[in-house]
């Protein structure tokens, strides 16, 4: 069978402490986000400390897939 994989959009959130809510981001600035959905894990980091050029991007792993996925948060 054809398998279609698409993400159409990702929204980003951080919390605020103070205020105790959740903020949407529309930016991820020098940070890259990686994140596993099959094991509900992510970690944020510094893009320029890993040496990465592309920042401001999520990559992601899809259930089933052994391929990284880029998704830019400039879209």
């Amino acid at each position: 069978g054809i398998s279609v994989r698409h993400v159409a959009r990702i929204v980003v959130h951080k919390l605020d402490v103070s205020k105790g809510a959740w903020l949407k981001v529309d930016t991820l600035g020098d940070m890259v986000i990686f994140y596993d959905s099959c094991r509900g894990y992510g970690a944020s980091l510094d893009a320029l400390q890993l040496g990465l050029r592309k920042r401001d991007c999520i990559y992601f792993l899809m259930s089933d897939d052994k391929a990284l996925y880029v998704y830019d948060m400039k879209r």
